[in-house]
């Protein structure tokens, strides 16, 4: 599915268009611009991010508007870290400004507005690398004078000097016709977005490299404070704070820093009920495949909402998890293992959740070295809350543990029979899960 075929209507299981309509609301008034979308990685800001810009697109497309909560705007997606291969993000904003204006325009290079704002970015584009390039050869000299002859130093220096002289004329002539160009950028921005507020989303921002995403930042702020503009920034708030650090030194306040720049950050979370909302996307990750909608059901489903709750997962985990659901049934050597009895099924799923997870944890399943108090810790299977989920997924790892190889109790024998009686003993249920670790063997973490 292509980015512009994600709408709240295909599927909000999240209850998310709520907040996009209030986020755009708030994107209608300059004091809130420009703003933070945070959110940890994995709670889906870029799947929301399209969804909110496809939601104005599709209430404008028709006559008069239909949703009387989305205002009249014009949206710009820009993923920053797929542009951040070069050195400057003020030309990065530059080129895609110059795209969306040509798209909007119809005309292509012969739109006047097109013409106007490429030759003004060009402009300042040049002016920036003839500022940067002579204060460099400037300092280069001066540096060179240091390291050779008192006579020849002498003589360096003193063009050094006059060079010097010529080098800060022509910085602020530069300078001047920059801010000119700049200006010039500024009324082109502001002429565009005078009937109809711009909204600029800045996706992918704390995935850039730390210089190119503060200078970002900074760039914005300087150069497209124009009115009626708006900057919807992505970004996870923390890993935003470090790339402050990582530039500016750790003794920096960061979040003071970032303060200077930004007018407000919202939150992007789940729901309020974000525990269960991780087994429902499960479900409906599962049950849009087909194949793998078995594992929702009794103590299977009851064991994966826990572990998935009580892990503390995060939306891309969970999809993480059914890739690697899906891969292993169709790599085990144990064929259709949707016929499977219930228990071989889970055993299944701690398995592929350990190799996803916990990848220490099936090395000790293939070693057959599990300590069953270990791997409880590990898994946090320990709520006394959740006996129902627990007792299913606690029988089952004591299966995982040599020192219960005697053990004859109801537990266990009732565990030998969820097996269907296909397995008459614990060694052979291990043996079981030695071989689903096996056959993931290939399957690395990326």
């Amino acid at each position: 599915m292509s980015n512009d075929e994600l709408t709240f209507e295909y599927r909000d299981e999240f209850k998310r268009r709520v907040i996009a309509e209030k986020i755009i609301n708030l994107l209608m008034d300059d004091e809130f611009s420009p703003m933070v979308l945070d959110g940890d990685w994995g709670v889906g800001k870029t799947e929301f991010c399209h969804k909110l810009i496809n939601l104005i697109r599709a209430d404008q497309s028709k006559e008069g508007g239909t949703n009387k909560n989305i205002p009249r705007c014009q949206c710009l997606y820009i993923d920053a870290f797929a542009e951040d291969h070069g050195d400057d993000p003020l030309l990065m904003l530059l080129g895609n400004i110059a795209r969306f204006i040509k798209d909007k325009e119809g005309n292509g290079d012969s739109s006047e507005r097109y013409q106007k704002w490429k030759n003004a970015s060009i402009a300042v584009a040049k002016s920036c690398f003839k500022i940067g390039a002579k204060a460099a050869i400037g300092l280069l000299l001066k540096q060179n004078a240091d390291s050779i002859g008192d006579e020849i130093s002498d003589a360096i220096k003193k063009s050094a000097e006059e060079g010097m002289d010529a080098i800060v004329n022509a910085f602020l002539q530069q300078y001047e016709e920059s801010n000119s160009n700049i200006e010039t950028l500024k009324s082109i921005l502001a002429e565009l977005a005078r009937d109809e507020r711009m909204i600029i989303v800045v996706d992918e921002l704390d995935r850039c490299r730390p210089d190119f995403s503060i200078t970002l930042l900074e760039k914005i702020k300087h150069v497209f404070d124009v009115p009626n503009v708006s900057f919807l920034l992505v970004a996870n708030m923390k890993q935003l704070s470090a790339s402050v650090s990582h530039v500016y030194g750790e003794y920096v306040d960061s979040n003071r820093y970032l303060n200077k720049f930004l007018k407000l950050s919202v939150s992007l979370i789940p729901s309020l009920n974000i525990k269960n909302d991780l087994f429902y996307y499960f479900k409906y990750l599962v049950e849009k495949d087909g194949e793998l909608s078995f594992f929702t059901d009794g103590d299977v489903g009851l064991s994966i909402s826990y572990l998935l709750r009580r892990n503390n997962h995060t939306l891309r985990d969970v999809e993480q998890f059914v890739r690697y659901l899906k891969v292993s049934v169709k790599m085990s050597r144990y064929k259709e293992i949707t016929k499977c009895p219930c228990g071989f099924i889970l055993l299944f799923v701690i398995v592929v959740y350990c190799y996803c997870f916990k990848r220490n944890i099936a090395y000790l399943i293939l070693a057959d070295a599990v300590s069953v108090d270990i791997v409880v810790d590990e898994l946090k299977v320990n709520d006394e809350m959740a006996f129902r989920e627990l007792i299913c997924l606690r029988n089952m790892l004591e299966c995982l543990d040599k020192k219960y190889e005697n053990d004859y109790s109801n537990k266990i024998n009732y565990l030998i029979k969820s097996f269907g009686g296909i397995y008459c003993d614990l060694a052979s249920i291990r043996k079981i899960a030695m071989d689903f670790v096996e056959d993931m063997g290939f399957v690395k973490s990326v």
